[in-house]
């Protein structure tokens, strides 16, 4: 079984999203404020044509941290149930910080849900903060990777 990473539209991400992010919500909230900003991007990780996972990057300052190079928020990380467990989040993250190693990025972020952070933790990313929750997903941590010290 081949994957394939390329760029997508935001709306080839909302069915991956809807699955395992939005679960029971409508098909509207699957739609994120930037998805449409020109700078942000899209990856997905397709199997015999299917997407099967996604993640969007946007170019949004580290609230943590001051600095004057760009930094990029990762939202909307996702892996279909059926295909979770075989590396391709990692895969996934791993294109997209090589694209933004290459555009000069400083610093990758999300607010990781708790049950992602020992993913982004094997991947070297950082916790930085306390928890907090976003209503009505639940609690989050800020996490963040260096991308230039790698």
């Amino acid at each position: 079984m081949k994957e394939l990473i390329k760029e997508v539209s935001a709306k080839e991400c909302h069915p991956v999203r809807h699955a395992i992010l939005r679960k029971g919500r409508p098909l509207s909230s699957c739609a994120f404020e930037d998805d449409q900003n020109e700078d942000c991007f899209h990856l997905g990780l397709f199997v015999q044509n299917e997407i099967v996972g996604i993640a969007s990057f946007i170019p949004r300052a580290f609230p943590e941290q001051k600095t004057t190079k760009p930094t990029f928020q990762l939202r909307g990380m996702a892996v279909l149930e059926a295909y979770q467990g075989r590396g391709f989040g990692a895969q996934i993250l791993k294109h997209g910080t090589a694209l933004l190693k290459e555009q000069g990025v400083d610093i990758l972020w999300m607010n990781a849900r708790i049950g992602a952070i020992a993913f982004y933790e094997k991947l070297q990313f950082l916790s930085v903060g306390d928890l907090f929750d976003i209503p009505p997903i639940g609690m989050h941590q800020r996490m963040y990777k260096e991308l230039q010290n790698e």
